[in-house]
């Protein structure tokens, strides 16, 4: 679920996945995690501001852009420093948007296609 909400539909790669897994494999915590796909997020978009970051995990779980009132409250959030990227990052992972956006359903049942 953290590479749809960090990374986006078009990530859900087996190479990728096996990738974060490994990560998880090795005793990484969710937000250690996180504080790693942070940046990276940062150089796929090409930005690293709050604005940026906001538009992308909202795209990312929610499928669509944020309109003003979301994007205003979210971003406030980090720009106020009451949460960081990577807890903002953590928190929309283990949402319910998130989970019927990348279908767990069928993940669970079916697993990942391997290349």
């Amino acid at each position: 679920m953290l590479i749809n909400a960090a990374f986006g539909a078009d990530y859900m790669k087996p190479n990728f996945f096996s990738v974060v897994m490994g990560l998880f494999d090795q005793g990484m915590s969710l937000h250690a995690v996180t504080d790693l796909a942070v940046p990276i997020m940062h150089d796929l978009a090409g930005n690293g501001d709050n604005a940026t970051f906001v538009k992308t995990i909202y795209q990312h779980v929610i499928g669509t852009a944020p309109d003003a009132s979301a994007q205003a409250a979210l971003q406030g959030i980090l720009d106020r420093g009451e949460m960081t990227q990577s807890t903002m990052l953590e928190i929309v992972t283990n949402t319910d948007f998130n989970e019927s956006t990348i279908n767990i359903v069928g993940i669970s049942n079916s697993g990942l296609g391997f290349v």
